[in-house]
């Protein structure tokens, strides 16, 4: 038995939680590369830790997000 529900031309979009989505992007790139500088180095400084951070963060946005390739550019300038 198949239930089929009235259609409407809305009903076909799907949103995403566009402000959900970027903060678990944040919170796992922040926490991944805290662990990751700390892993690979046992005393990281600022800047290892910054760029391990960013890195997770950028890696999550793509896994996520598509961009164009002038928003990146713009972006990462």
């Amino acid at each position: 038995m198949q239930l089929r529900m009235k259609s409407t031309p809305m009903d076909n979009v799907m949103k995403p939680k566009f402000n959900m989505v970027l903060d678990m992007c944040l919170e796992n790139g922040i926490a991944r590369g805290w662990n990751r500088a700390h892993k690979h180095h046992d005393n990281p400084t600022e800047d290892v830790i910054k760029n391990e951070i960013y890195e997770c963060i950028m890696g999550d946005l793509h896994e996520w997000f598509d961009f164009e390739y002038n928003e990146l550019e713009d972006w990462t300038a």
